[in-house]
């Protein structure tokens, strides 16, 4: 047992009879949670000193589940007594009058438990045997021997207990007055709640952002989706500006009044604490501790900074772990690690604000909750602040916005222009720290104040809710309050001592600070001056070749500010090779804000057009963030991050692939691809962009949209595709890739229909053929009957012949590429472009072979013959991506592979097999491997599978499991240094699979050196 949650007895003999009969009802709940069993199989409930039958907690545990320790019997009785209760009071108890209560003779039909708890003794063994022994001398009386289980707990057994169950050992510590400082069980923790029993106010109105969703959710789906994540072990970050609600939300996820399709988390199974509390232990310490009792808890932490969310992240995320975490917090533009889910919450309506203030502030007319409502922007902190002010009504209704700042400021106290000048100067950084005294000294005399009065002043402000504390740290929050504020004081002090004091001759940490909240104040004149002087050819941050660290960061807080010259920086510093070069590890973070600029369609075509700079200077391949996704995902119909239509987005596509420059023309067709995609959305950039309104772009609403956002895109493949060219062939596989999404997904059959009319004329487009087939395959239950008979048309149409000799010449002729076979084939092409275009050739063949039920087992024994060319490899991407039962296919290939003797076996078109299924089920692939590396005939080629996805780890675990099992022969590990195969582990990773590889005779050292030596050439970065 973790020290944390040990109880002692004697908070045990504290209880009083309610709080015993509870303890012992969270007990037994806590232990059929754990047991998976569901909690509603306890029943408790009325006063403890109530005629009740002899029992207090029941449980009914129907079907039975085996279950047994302190619940000992799926149905079991509980008698719980806050008094001693020795051995002379147990007939009484079980027998009154000499007559067995009728719970105890129901337990004996169902083999039941029958237990009495005695909160205040605390026993020796013979005195808990004596205890025990009138109990059972109670059933021969009534001829129950053997038929019910009894039992005497003791508060030393109940302790016990209360130390498997965590969130218990809490709940005794809160109750008995004694909690661990800062953490609470399940109660009121959200600022101006009074008790759990507050209704909720479902706010209709209010947006909650939820992970890849086009548009805001309501609370209720938001409360659904926080619920359903987590059922599991998670984490969770809400965010939104401080007063919008997000730890009452949290709190309403507990909360069973409030019905969504995922039941309520069990608000006997949290911890909470709020950072500024200084709890102790710390959270981290907390979680470490819940995952060494193996607790599924769930633990949520207020006011918690990114850095602290991070640690708790990779602490609760570690294999085996349970703990369920949430974080809260105001900063809403952090950057999150991975495996966090995030919820973005805005403000409240006025509706709902007016609703909570009548609670609070009964003497407030309707006039002052509608003007309060009004200004306080959605945000419950600061309408809680206005009308605390208040001390008759009436006053607010006729307030100015000048008349409601000074409301705010001066509430009950006598006006004080020191303290406004205070606000003003500490808001114009988006925090400061109160344990430099540098920082103080310059606001202080930016307030005209000395640093005692200042920090006077800014602990007033604390005490009004207008400052919000975190250890050092002091922010003027909400932003609605601050930036109004530092857009006053930017006014009114010279600009040049602001740049000479905040920037010039200030700490990085000041000037990040103030740049940040510059950031905010798009709307103010004077910031845009500053900002766009800043942005010139000469200016302080203009040059962005030659920024520091500091100047970067600088450079994407200010770049909202004033978005045209920002875009200008950028588009200067991408004339210069090296800017753009993938040498410049600094190239992500302005390709980022490059595609935040993009949003407004009147900046789209510069913006991409300084992408595509990136992107031309990529290696292909290269896949460090890289930047072809980024204006790729500014081509999506749904969550690209831009306003731009269609008409805009298709010129930039037209112009790409009708380019005389290769790499122009690739990246026309990448954004072409996803122009066209009608079904699979989802994004990991960011939206936000400072203080900025935005959403997640543009997307179709109406059909008519719809067909408006496809048909250029479709028009420019056709027309494109209708050449007899390397683009042209290019065009028909982008389209006919698109055919299945655009037909089922779209609606747009009688676009591919017409399309494939005119690309009939050019190769019979096998590539639309393969896209009707898959409709077929998966869809066709899916479409009405019109829709199925034009497809079935088309397919008539389109359909190839000769499947099987096409594979045989294209695919298993050995030792040629068949070229002649190709029309239209210059013998003067550069050998590398006939290379791939048979490879393409027989990965498309492979597509259509997945679809021939019978062919694929005739061609099996020829496709993994060691006499195989590299093209049955793209043979086998193809089948993989189209395949309908990859399990049968495996199986038929493990018998070949069993049978075959050394050497005449290659698993080439196997390893191309899970390229291809990868790609469309990587599921299914994950669950493949996860037996592969112990199974008798794939863990001797187990390397040479894994390694055709990229190495995540899980994958790792694997490798080093079959290195443990031995049963791979060591020249298979050689697959690690091929294709930087080792790119995506970490650094311990590698060189634990390297040390297990190096410790395995017969060749392992050899192996392990030729790996090592991979993994030094190829790595990005090298040190000491």
């Amino acid at each position: 047992m973790h020290p944390i949650f040990t109880i002692t007895t004697e908070a045990i003999l504290k209880l009083n009879d309610e709080q015993s009969r509870e303890l012992v009802a969270r007990l037994c709940r806590a232990e059929l949670r754990k047991n998976g069993i569901s909690e509603a199989a306890v029943i408790w409930g009325g006063d403890q000193r109530a005629k009740d039958g002899g029992v207090d907690v029941r449980v009914d545990v129907d079907p039975p589940m085996g279950i047994s320790g302190y619940v000992k019997r799926e149905h079991s009785a509980f008698q719980v007594k806050a008094e001693k209760f020795g051995p002379g009071k147990i007939s009484g108890e079980m027998a009154p009058k000499g007559v067995l209560r009728p719970a105890i003779f129901e337990l004996a039909n169902v083999n039941g438990a029958y237990v009495i708890v005695s909160t205040r003794d605390s026993l020796s063994a013979s005195s808990l045997s004596a205890r025990i022994k009138a109990m059972a001398e109670c059933m021969p009386d009534n001829r129950l021997s053997g038929k019910v289980i009894v039992d005497f707990y003791d508060c030393r057994k109940i302790a016990d207990w209360v130390e498997q169950h965590p969130a218990i050992a809490n709940w005794i510590r809160s109750v008995t007055g004694k909690p661990l400082v800062g953490w609470q069980p399940y109660s009121p923790w959200a600022y101006q709640e009074i008790d759990t029993d507050s209704e909720y106010l479902v706010d209709d109105r209010v947006k909650v952002f939820v992970p890849n969703a086009d548009e805001g959710s309501d609370v209720l789906s938001a409360i659904n989706h926080l619920r359903y994540d987590l059922s599991k072990n998670v984490s969770v970050r809400i965010v939104g500006l401080s007063g919008v609600g997000k730890t009452r939300l949290v709190q309403a996820l507990f909360d069973k009044r409030i019905c969504t399709e995922q039941p309520a988390l069990d608000a006997e199974n949290v911890l909470y604490t709020d950072l500024s509390d200084n709890p102790t232990p710390q959270p981290n310490a907390m979680v470490e501790a819940l995952m060494s009792e193996n607790s599924d808890c769930v633990v949520v932490i207020d006011n918690c900074g990114q850095d602290v969310h991070q640690r708790l992240t990779e602490t609760a995320k570690r294999l085996g772990s349970k703990v369920r975490l949430v974080t809260v917090e105001y900063d809403i533009r952090e950057d999150l690690p991975e495996g966090t889910i995030c919820y973005r919450l805005e403000g409240s309506s006025n509706d709902v604000i007016k609703q909570l203030l009548k609670r609070r502030f009964k003497v407030l007319s309707n006039n002052d909750l509608d003007k309060i409502a009004e200004f306080s922007d959605g945000n419950a902190r600061v309408a809680y602040a206005l009308a605390s002010s208040t001390v008759t009504t009436g006053e607010l209704a006729q307030l100015r916005d000048y008349e409601l700042f000074k409301r705010l400021f001066v509430q009950k106290h006598a006006e004080n222009d020191e303290i406004l000048r205070c606000a003003k100067a500490a808001s114009l950084l988006y925090s400061f720290d109160t344990s430099s005294g540098s920082e103080i000294d310059i606001l202080a005399s930016f307030a005209e104040v000395s640093v005692i009065t200042y920090s006077r002043l800014v602990t007033e402000l604390y005490r009004r809710g207008l400052v919000q504390q975190r250890g050092i740290w002091r922010a003027v929050l909400p932003h609605a309050i601050s930036n109004r504020l530092a857009m006053q004081a930017i006014e009114e002090l010279p600009k040049n001592l602001l740049i000479k004091v905040l920037v010039e001759d200030a700490s990085d940490r000041v000037a990040r600070s103030f740049s940040r909240r510059l950031g905010y104040l798009h709307e103010s004149k004077f910031v845009c001056a500053i900002v766009q002087e800043w942005l010139q050819p000469n200016g302080r941050y203009g040059e962005l070749t030659s920024l520091n660290k500091i100047g970067r960061e600088i450079f994407a807080n200010i770049a909202p500010v004033h978005q045209e010259a920002a875009l200008n920086a950028l588009e200067r510093a991408t004339l210069n090779p090296d800017f753009v070069s993938t040498e410049n590890y600094d190239r992500g973070h302005f390709a980022r804000i490059t595609r935040s600029l993009a949003y407004d369609p009147i900046l789209f075509g510069q913006a991409v057009n300084v992408l595509l700079r990136f992107v031309i200077a990529e290696p292909e391949g290269y896949n460090r963030e890289s930047t072809r996704d980024m204006l790729k995902s500014l081509f999506y119909c749904h969550l690209s991050g831009t306003e731009a239509r269609s008409d805009v987005r298709s010129k930039f596509v037209r112009e790409l692939i009708l380019s005389t420059y290769e790499r122009k023309r690739n990246a026309g067709f990448l954004l072409l691809n996803a122009a066209l995609e009608a079904w699979h959305f989802s994004s990991h950039y960011g939206f936000d962009f400072g203080a900025r309104k935005r959403g997640y772009g543009w997307w179709p609403r109406t059909y008519d949209e719809v067909r408006e956002w496809y048909n250029p895109f479709i028009e420019i493949a056709v027309e494109v595709g209708k050449g007899i060219t390397e683009s042209g062939r290019h065009a028909r596989v982008v389209l006919g890739e698109s055919v299945r999404g655009l037909w089922v997904g779209a609606g747009l059959s009688s676009e591919i229909t017409a399309a494939g009319k005119e690309l009939l004329l050019i190769d019979g487009w096998p590539e639309g053929w393969l896209g009707i087939r898959s409709i077929l395959q998966y869809d066709k239950d899916k479409i009405s009957e019109e829709s199925l008979q034009e497809l079935l048309n088309i397919e008539h149409m389109l359909a190839p012949r000769e499947l099987k000799t096409k594979i045989g010449a294209r695919v298993l002729a050995r030792g040629s590429f068949a070229y002649d076979l190709d029309e239209g084939c210059d013998d003067a092409e550069d050998p590398s472009v006939k290379y791939r275009s048979a490879e393409m050739v027989a990965e498309d063949l492979g597509k259509a072979a997945a679809f021939e039920n019978d062919l694929l087992p005739e061609l099996l024994p020829e496709l993994l013959s060691n006499n195989t060319n590299s093209k049955v490899y793209n043979f086998g991407v193809g089948v993989g991506q189209n395949v309908c039962d990859a399990a049968k296919l495996l199986v038929q290939a493990k018998h070949i592979v069993r049978s075959a003797k050394p050497g005449e076996v290659s698993l080439i078109f196997l390893r191309g097999f899970i390229s291809g299924w990868q790609k469309v089920k990587p599921e299914e692939v994950s669950a493949f491997l996860d037996v592969a590396y112990h199974d008798e005939v794939w863990g001797k080629w187990f390397p040479e599978l894994q390694l055709r996805v990229d190495l995540d780890d899980a994958g790792y675990e694997r490798l080093l499991k079959s290195l443990e099992l031995g049963k791979t022969p060591i020249w298979q590990y050689k697959y690690l240094s091929y294709g930087r195969a080792t790119d995506t582990l970490k650094v311990e990773q590698i060189f634990a699979l390297i040390d297990g590889v190096g410790s395995k005779p017969e060749g392992g050292l050899e192996v392990a050196i030729d790996v090592l030596y991979m993994v030094i050439h190829c790595a990005n970065e090298k040190n000491d």
